[in-house]
Order: structure tokens, then C-alpha cells, then sequence
């Protein structure tokens, strides 16, 4: 499995990638190349890539996931309403927010010593 994250910072390469690249990838592998944009015309107006793409579009979480996501991963499901207003439900910024929790949530239980000089 091949994975491409931030595809459309390619520019140029990205012709490279499909014209060298990926067609000597081993038939059977799976390639995911995740773009803020969908696929541009060369990879559409060719018949073998348009038969292989499957172009699939992420759509902002709804708060009834956002609510799921929080408590599956043991967050204060009080925080949806924070979670919401920050991220509007986009899949990767919840996704940061998940692994960053509130400082309050991150400090809780730590404790912190200071050096004297």
C-alpha cells in the first residue's frame, strides 16, 4: 500500500507520478493519494487511469460522529460544542484536536518542578 497525503503540493511531479511512477507499481498494490482538489484532467481523459480511479469525496463530520469519536476515545463528550466551533467538523482538524486535547485535559495529573538557578 502506497499512501500520498497533500497531493496537490505536487505541481509538476504530479505528471511523473502518473506517467512513471505509478504504472510501474506492482499490479496488486493499493495507492491512495488523498488531494485538497479532485483529479485533474490528464488522470480523467485517460482511459486506463479512468477505469482504476475511484475518486472519493470527505465531507465534514456530523456532531452525532464528533459525540461518537470523543467518547470512543475517552473525551469529555461536554467538550462537542468546543470540538464543533473549532474544527466545523472537518475530519483531519478533528483528528489534531483528538491527539491535542484541551491544556487543562493535557496538565491534569502532571506535575511540573522548576530549577532554581
Amino acid at each position: 500500500m502506497i499512501i500520498l497525503d497533500s497531493a496537490e503540493r505536487l505541481g509538476s511531479a504530479e505528471d511523473r507520478l502518473r506517467d512513471e511512477f505509478l504504472p510501474a507499481v506492482p499490479a496488486d498494490s493499493v495507492v491512495v493519494i488523498a488531494s485538497r482538489r479532485p483529479p485533474d484532467a490528464a488522470w480523467l481523459s485517460d482511459p486506463g487511469w479512468r477505469e482504476m480511479l475511484r475518486v472519493i469525496l470527505l465531507c465534514n463530520l456530523s456532531a452525532a460522529h464528533i459525540r461518537t469519536l470523543l467518547a470512543v476515545e475517552g473525551i469529555d463528550v461536554d467538550l462537542l460544542d468546543q470540538v464543533m466551533a473549532l474544527t466545523y467538523g472537518h475530519p483531519r482538524n478533528v483528528a489534531v484536536d483528538r491527539c491535542h486535547p484541551p491544556r487543562e485535559r493535557r496538565d491534569r495529573g502532571s506535575t511540573s518542578s522548576r530549577r532554581s538557578a
